[in-house]
């Protein structure tokens, strides 16, 4: 398997597969990495057994951190950055260095376990059980473990009816063409973009900034040569 395939997996507590552990920390009591371990019939002695050869080690404010159980990419991690900083790696020095944990846990596991996702995506009618208020919201978790991550909250909704209409959005993901997936890649892996979804991000934020301005200069009859 190649470093690449790992650009765009999110952490495992933020919907990534089961082959995620490979970015995740060493807390013993964190529900979803003991889900995950049980899952692939590992212990948590195994999973540390399994990251221990790749212990790479650096202090970043007088704090040892260990690369091995750092975040994914597409989770902005100032102390991870700092690490790679100091060391002098690039992302692609990251990724090929998570890649070899991941090629480690293949042989220790069956990989269609690892394709497995423990966290799903949500969309949730909240209401305020003081004040009754209704709030939309999305949500990472698992109803398996009775656990969620709010994500993103609306703001207040002004009626029941008009959170039922809001609860009915589908969430999807994005289909683009291959070329232009590779192309964010190589902007990931030359150190440009520190993700894919900042890309995204910083893509549609730009658009709709754009978007703004087009209409308000055709609202004031100024005319752009394009």
């Amino acid at each position: 398997m190649s470093y690449k395939d790992l650009l765009g997996e999110p952490d495992l507590c933020r919907g990534g597969r089961a082959l995620s552990i490979i970015f995740c920390c060493n807390k013993k009591n964190c529900p979803i990495l003991k889900h995950t371990l049980n899952m692939l019939n590992l212990t948590y002695d195994d999973y540390l057994a399994l990251k221990k050869p790749f212990k790479k080690e650096v202090y970043v404010n007088s704090k040892k951190i260990d690369l091995a159980f750092s975040r994914s990419l597409e989770t902005t991690d100032d102390i991870k950055n700092e690490v790679l900083k100091k060391l002098g790696w690039s992302v692609t020095d990251y990724l090929i260095y998570k890649n070899e944990i991941r090629k480690a846990l293949e042989k220790r596991v069956d990989p269609n376990l690892l394709n497995k996702r423990v966290i799903g995506t949500f969309s949730a009618v909240l209401v305020d059980g003081e004040t009754k208020q209704v709030y939309n919201a999305t949500a990472l978790g698992s109803i398996d473990l009775k656990f969620m991550i709010l994500k993103e909250v609306s703001p207040q909704l002004l009626s029941k009816q008009e959170a039922d209409e809001e609860g009915r959005e589908v969430f999807v993901g994005i289909r683009m063409p291959k070329r232009l997936l590779e192309e964010m890649d190589r902007l990931v892996t030359r150190g440009v973009f520190p993700s894919r979804s900042d890309i995204a991000r910083q893509g549609i934020t730009l658009f709709l900034r754009l978007n703004r301005i087009m209409k308000k200069l055709t609202k004031e009859g100024i005319s752009l040569p394009f």
